[in-house]
C-alpha cells in the first residue's frame, strides 16, 4: 500500500513498504541491520531528524499533527505503542548534520530505542553526487540554481535504495509478536529528498519494494 503527501510542487512521500517478512516471523539472529526490529520506520531525506523525534516523543511536538497522524495509522495510538517495538533508520547526507544524528543515537540508544543514522543520500543506484551548501535554511540542495548566499560544492556517497531495503529490511527476522502492539509488524517510510523522488520511487516501485 503506497501513501504519497505532495507539498507543492516539492513531492514527499510517506510510504507503506511491502513487508514480505511479516509471513515469516522468527526469533532474530543478526544478519541485517533491521533484523530483531518488528516495525521499521524509514526517514528518507531526514534533515535534522525531526521525524524521529515526532515519533519517538509526539507529547513534545503537538503542533506536527500530519506526522503523528501518520505514526498512529502506521504503528497504532501513541499511548498504545512502545519504542522499542520500533527500529528507525534516517537518510541524510548534509555532513552538517551527522553529529546531530549522532548525539540522537546516543540518547536514544541509551534507552534501548533503535536508532541508526545512515550518512549517505539515497538514489535510483549507488555512486556519488554533487550536492551544494546554500549558506541559508535551504542547507543543501543538489540544484546548482537553488543556491542564494553561497554556492559550496560537495561530493557525497549516495545509495541505491531498492538495494538497501532488500538487504536490509524487506527479509528481516522479526520478533513472534511485539511487546506492545496489535498491529501487524510493518515497515514505513517518509521521503524527501530534493526532487530525486522522480527517480527513486518508480525504481522502488519496479523493484517490489512498494
Amino acid at each position: 500500500m503506497l501513501h504519497s503527501i505532495l507539498d507543492g510542487f516539492h513531492p514527499t512521500c510517506e510510504c507503506i513498504v511491502n513487508d514480505s517478512s511479516r509471513d515469516n516471523q522468527v526469533a532474530p539472529t543478526p544478519t541485517a541491520q533491521a533484523d530483531g526490529c518488528y516495525h521499521v520506520f524509514l526517514d528518507v531525506g531526514s534533515n535534522i531528524g525531526n521525524h524521529v523525534r515526532f515519533l519517538f516523543e509526539p507529547q513534545l511536538y503537538p503542533a506536527a499533527k500530519i506526522a503523528r497522524n501518520f505514526f498512529k495509522e502506521a504503528f497504532g495510538p501513541e499511548l498504545d505503542r512502545l519504542n522499542t517495538d520500533i527500529c528507525v533508520f534516517s537518510f541524510e547526507p548534509n555532513p552538517d548534520h551527522y553529529s546531530r544524528h549522532e548525539h540522537l543515537r546516543r540518547a536514544y540508544n541509551s534507552l534501548n530505542w533503535r536508532y541508526t543514522p545512515i550518512h549517505a543520500g539515497v538514489a535510483h543506484h549507488t555512486g556519488n553526487i554533487t550536492f551544494y551548501h546554500t549558506g541559508d535554511d535551504l542547507g543543501f540542495t543538489t540544484k546548482k540554481s537553488n543556491c542564494r548566499k553561497e554556492c559550496r560544492p560537495e561530493q557525497v556517497p549516495i545509495i541505491r535504495l531498492a538495494d538497501w531495503i532488500k538487504r536490509e529490511v524487506a527479509d528481516r527476522r522479526i520478533p513472534l509478536t511485539g511487546n506492545n502492539t496489535i498491529m501487524p509488524p510493518r515497515v514505513v517510510m517518509k521521503m524527501d529528498v530534493e526532487f530525486m523522488e522522480y527517480e527513486i520511487l518508480p525504481d522502488l516501485m519496479l523493484s517490489g519494494i512498494v
